[in-house]
């Protein structure tokens, strides 16, 4: 299938969608992902762990992503985001193999940080539904203004280092919410891993 219709996740106009692979194709996602349905796996009395030692679910021979974006909204990002982050996903993955498990430290970039942070901030909404980009208004306008150099306080990026091995399985959730009810807390969050990163985007917490 070539294109779909549907809503693009950016402009928020409705018609033909192209397909957004969600992180950039060049970003190492041009090989096929093993998708799973979360819920199948939330209410399955198998245990998760068992689970994973034999994955099943559908196949994307594209690579991980969708029918998200507009033509024009996946070419324009694209070309002011999509390289900057492609060079920074380059000089990540070497360290995936280097870093030990549950270690942190700090490691040496050379990036065009405001280009990497839209692209972040670009592939969210596309992994999100069509409502979060009505809802986060302030964060479609950073990403469709290419001189709009400030990120909103009430939304932060949070990365970590990721790596599996093997078959690659892509994951990406919508906005989720977990209750810390220790500390009276109330945590927003969306995520997409996909080697070398796990990408976290955290709204009012």
């Amino acid at each position: 299938m070539k294109n779909a219709n549907g809503v693009c996740r950016l402009c928020g106009k409705t018609g033909k969608l192209s397909y957004e692979h969600t992180p950039p194709a060049k970003a190492f996602n041009d090989q096929r992902v093993l998708e799973m349905n979360v819920k199948g796996l939330l209410f399955e009395k198998t245990p998760l762990s068992t689970l994973l030692k034999d994955p099943k679910g559908k196949t994307n021979q594209r690579g991980a992503g969708g029918f998200t974006l507009c033509e024009k909204c996946n070419s324009t990002t694209g070309s002011w985001y999509g390289t900057q982050y492609v060079e920074f996903v380059k000089q990540a993955m070497p360290y995936t193999s280097r870093v030990p498990l549950g270690m942190g430290g700090a490691l040496n970039f050379k990036i065009a940080p405001l280009n990497v942070l839209k692209q972040f901030a670009t592939m969210f909404l596309s992994a999100n539904s069509p409502r979060f980009n009505k809802i986060h208004t302030e964060l479609v306008r950073f990403v469709q203004n290419k001189e709009e150099n400030y990120l909103p306080r009430r939304y932060k990026f949070l990365l970590a280092l990721r790596y599996d091995g093997g078959p690659t399985i892509s994951r990406q959730s919508g906005v989720t919410g977990r209750i810390d009810f220790d500390k009276q807390r109330t945590y927003i969050y969306s995520e997409i891993a996909y080697p070398p990163f796990v990408a976290v985007l955290t709204i009012n917490s």
